[in-house]
């Protein structure tokens, strides 16, 4: 006999048409109807049925909805979904009598901004937040936090990238008079180019800043005067124009060209490219000797004379 205060989950989709089924598992509980995703769920308890009708606007995308269906019905996938006669489909879940209440909004927006630079600072893609064990771990660490989707985390970066930047505007407003840059033009594997610039200055209380200004790809062609372009479009996005009094790069043609053109800014040579060019001649003047060493150590780590080798310190021992 079944329990009475077992809560049922009916889910009634009327759309059965094979040229219109969807892959994922959403779509069990979820039909478009109108131009919007509608949850086609229906709630039974003591012979009341109430359907959901949760409602998105149809994009094509899921991630909402699966956050949705986690939070509001518990459903992670359809692996324990059963076809029940009717065109219904039935599941039984006991804890769903059972709930966390979540946590308000101001406690969600912190734990929401500590996820999102988790992901940042480990440098992780965004879909780890819908794995297995990610979930695991969260649900036995804090079950009253609802997890984020991709849409909303990206959204979040792309508003805290604007607010920083509005940020940074202010404070090279107030604390900079004059300052230098780094940049650098570098080729990828993929034969892309692309452009660093690193901004560098003092304040009245002598505190010391260093911002990244941008990392970004550059087409081709990379001459002086076009990296001269670039290079203005930045320090006038950022207020630094008539601020800047030295550039440090290295020693191409191209960034030479730079400077030579650009009114009243020092070039300064990167000690540490001038150092990687002088490591690379020493190492030419000594090529014959790494090589021997090379052999050297290829002989003795083969098995043959590693084990031998083993042997001659354990009898010196």
């Amino acid at each position: 006999m079944e329990k009475s205060n077992v809560k049922k989950i009916w889910v009634n989709i009327t759309n059965t048409d094979s040229k219109t089924k969807k892959l994922s598992y959403v779509w069990k509980y979820f039909q478009t109807e109108n131009g919007h995703d509608v949850c086609k769920i229906l709630t039974s308890l003591k012979d009341e049925e109430v359907e959901c009708k949760k409602s998105y606007k149809h994009d094509g995308g899921t991630g909402n909805i699966k956050q949705y269906l986690q939070l509001k019905h518990e459903i992670l996938s359809a692996d324990n979904l059963q076809f029940n006669s009717g065109k219904k489909y039935q599941i039984y879940i006991d804890k769903m009598i059972k709930k966390v209440p979540s946590h308000r909004a101001s406690k969600q927006a912190e734990l929401k901004k500590v996820t999102t630079e988790w992901l940042i600072t480990n440098s992780l893609p965004f879909n780890v937040i819908y794995r297995k064990g990610y979930r695991k771990m969260i649900q036995k660490f804090d079950p009253a936090f609802i997890l984020p989707n991709n849409k909303s985390i990206k959204k979040d970066l792309a508003i805290a990238y604007q607010k920083g930047v509005l940020a940074l505007k202010e404070l090279i407003s107030v604390t900079c008079e004059t300052a230098s840059i780094t940049t650098d033009l570098w080729i990828t594997h993929s034969n892309d180019g692309y452009i660093g610039m690193t901004f560098h200055w003092l304040s009245s209380d002598f505190e010391i800043y260093d911002v990244i200004l941008a990392v970004e790809k550059m087409e081709y062609p990379h001459t002086g005067k076009w990296i001269k372009e670039y290079l203005n479009e930045k320090i006038e996005e950022f207020g630094l124009t008539g601020k800047i009094v030295c550039a440090i790069t290295d020693n191409g043609v191209n960034m030479k060209k730079v400077i030579r053109i650009w009114d009243n800014v020092e070039r300064l040579p990167c000690s540490a490219y001038t150092l990687q060019l002088t490591v690379i001649q020493a190492l030419k003047a000594i090529k014959p000797y790494t090589k021997w060493f090379r052999k050297l150590v290829k002989f003795f780590k083969s098995l043959k004379q590693s084990q031998w080798f083993d042997q001659v310190q354990i009898d010196l021992a």
